[in-house]
């Protein structure tokens, strides 16, 4: 049976800064996380992403889930996302699935950084010591098409470096 959850872990430190990973396949900034795997609780498959993704073992201890996100069609995914704070990692590396890694404060994320992402990376840092937002996920692949359309820099700088990758 297919797993329908994916989590994510936001990383924040003392100073206030996010670890962000750059992905891969898709050369955008992301919180690390993804597709949980047959049988595997929302935070297994925190943890799980965030070493795939970082190369960093994380424990349980001090992670919090800060919000679940439920999707409004019936063929997605209900998302998760956790938080912790602590001082920076001195062993994040460059993975199979990351090509960059960085700290960023809120206020200045990198630029290819998708709105949906900036929107999880907010709301970890605001809800960190809050009750657990719950609401209806209507974020689509659509309308992150639409928005980025509506800002064509963006556009440009996401196809830019997806060509980019692909040429290496």
């Amino acid at each position: 049976m297919k797993n329908k959850h994916s989590s994510h872990l936001a990383v924040f430190t003392e100073l206030d800064e996010i670890l962000l990973v750059k992905r891969r396949d898709v050369p955008v900034w992301v919180i690390p996380g993804g597709t949980g795997e047959s049988g595997e609780t929302p935070l297994a498959t925190a943890l799980r992403e965030f070493k795939e993704e970082t190369g960093v073992t994380i424990t349980k201890k001090n992670v919090h889930l800060v919000a679940k996100y439920t999707p409004s069609n019936s063929d997605g995914r209900t998302k998760y996302l956790y938080t912790m704070t602590r001082k920076k990692f001195e062993n994040v590396k460059i993975t199979d699935e990351s090509s960059d890694f960085g700290y960023f404060t809120i206020g200045h994320l990198p630029s290819v950084t998708a709105l949906y992402e900036q929107r999880k990376i907010t709301e970890a840092y605001l809800r960190s010591t809050q009750s657990v937002l719950e609401r209806t996920d209507s974020i689509s692949y659509i309308s992150e098409m639409l928005t980025l359309i509506r800002n064509p820099l963006q556009l440009f700088s996401l196809v830019y470096l997806f060509i980019k990758t692909k040429i290496k």
